[in-house]
């Protein structure tokens, strides 16, 4: 009863916005004489001072007390007490909000969508683990966002690779950049051995991507390869810049020897498969694992008829899955990958591969497991970057110095971290992606 009435006078004390007895206007409050009735007096005995029980008219009003009580603290339980405490705030990392001018938010409901995923974000961030909440801590925006990123990212690391391009040599990069490894980035002036575009400008994996943009915005993000391979054929045919063996031998196939989806592609196992993945992602990203992996090989089909190139570019897929709509890090999602049994045995096995190699740096990892533009080096060289750097800029960077075909890396390194932190591509660098308008443009039509 004690304890009882203890809480009862906090209950109104907290009601009453402080301690009983003084007020706004320092004048008793309301319902401070009940309480003085309420406390127990003490009388004096032989043994002392007795707490005595209250008078016997006040035992009903007591026993409403405690009534009063029991329904509080069944309130308190449920959630719904005035008096309990505000819940804690989110540990998760609120989504970011991008500007409306960025090429990164989309034009259609963005502003909705994300703050809608803030409102989720925030509710169950209160329940989520202290191990869940250290992952949400690096990975900003939702699904869309972080999709939507991924391919920025993508083409905006294409486009910075571009001027030191297939340049193997890795003791010709550090001549030209002297000493100066931020000089990497959008080189100037471009010198690449193989082409000559202007600085800014997409390499050929980054134009190559337009036909596979361009298809999926004409149909509203779905994928339909025979119209892919139509309009592949009639971009590759008009190109005036340096078009790959892969891509003539595809536009020959279906110009020349008039054939159709599934017969179009190429015996090849080149990093053309890789690239794609980004906007396929973007496009099948929030579908099931099995939806993904049946466009990523229609859409690699398309190009290249061969397992591997097929198998890898599904592998990729499902990893940037995860840091896009799963909510995962770039690091996550490759511990992900060597663990879930959702990838093929190769593909793990070629994680495994990166992962023993984490004491060297991306140069040495490419002139150990290859700098060129065939798989699987073109699959380990980037995982071994995604593994050993933890921003965009420095990753791409490193990637450039490492010479050979580092476009095609970059792009896979760009749309993972981008995934990750949509706003850790440099803003300079956006600026200085010629593509980016007309790229953006047809992401709206996503």
């Amino acid at each position: 009863e004690r304890r009882g009435t203890r809480r009862a006078g906090r209950a109104m004390e907290a009601q009453a916005g402080g301690p009983l007895g003084e007020s706004k206007y320092h004048k008793r409050p309301r319902g401070s004489i009940f309480l003085d009735l309420m406390r127990p007096r003490r009388t004096s005995t032989r043994r002392g001072m007795l707490m005595t029980m209250m008078p016997p008219p006040l035992l009903p009003v007591a026993a409403g007390c405690c009534g009063l009580l029991l329904v509080a603290a069944l309130l308190f339980l449920a959630g719904g007490s005035p008096l309990s405490a505000p819940a804690a705030p989110s540990r998760r990392a609120a989504p970011m909000m991008l500007p409306r001018d960025s090429p990164l938010a989309s034009s259609g409901g963005s502003a909705a969508a994300q703050a809608h995923a803030q409102a989720k974000h925030g509710e169950a961030g209160a329940h989520a683990d202290e191990a869940e909440s250290a992952a949400a801590a690096r990975v900003v925006g939702d699904a869309e966002a972080r999709a939507r990123g991924a391919v920025i990212g993508a083409f905006v690391a294409d486009a910075a690779t571009m001027g030191l391009h297939w340049i193997y040599s890795t003791g010709e990069i550090d001549r030209k950049v002297g000493g100066d490894s931020s000089r990497a980035a959008f080189f100037t002036p471009p010198s690449s051995p193989f082409y000559q575009y202007a600085s800014g400008a997409s390499s050929p994996y980054g134009d190559e991507l337009q036909p596979l943009l361009r298809t999926l915005a004409a149909h509203g993000g779905r994928l339909d390869p025979e119209a892919f391979a139509q309009e592949s054929a009639r971009y590759f045919s008009e190109y005036q810049g340096r078009l790959n063996s892969v891509m003539r031998s595809f536009t020959q196939r279906v110009l020349s020897r008039h054939l159709a989806y599934p017969h179009t592609g190429v015996d090849d196992d080149q990093a053309h498969a890789l690239v794609k993945v980004p906007l396929l992602v973007l496009a099948f990203g929030g579908a099931e694992a099995a939806v993904l992996r049946r466009k990523v090989e229609e859409a690699v089909r398309v190009h290249q008829d061969n397992g591997v190139a097929v198998a890898l570019a599904q592998a990729l897929a499902l990893l940037l899955q995860q840091v896009t709509h799963r909510g995962r890090t770039v690091q996550q999602a490759l511990e992900w990958g060597l663990s879930s049994g959702e990838l093929p045995a190769q593909a793990v096995a070629l994680l495994k591969d990166a992962q023993r190699s984490l004491d060297i740096t991306t140069r040495s990892a490419a002139a150990r497991h290859g700098s060129s533009c065939h798989l699987p080096g073109s699959f380990v060289v980037p995982v071994h970057a995604m593994l050993t750097h933890t921003d965009y800029a420095t990753a791409v960077i490193d990637n450039i110095l490492a010479g050979g075909d580092q476009a095609s890396r970059a792009i896979v390194i760009g749309a993972f971290f981008a995934a990750q932190d949509p706003s850790s591509v440099p803003r300079a660098w956006l600026d200085k992606t010629s593509a980016l308008p007309e790229i953006t443009t047809l992401l709206d039509a996503f």
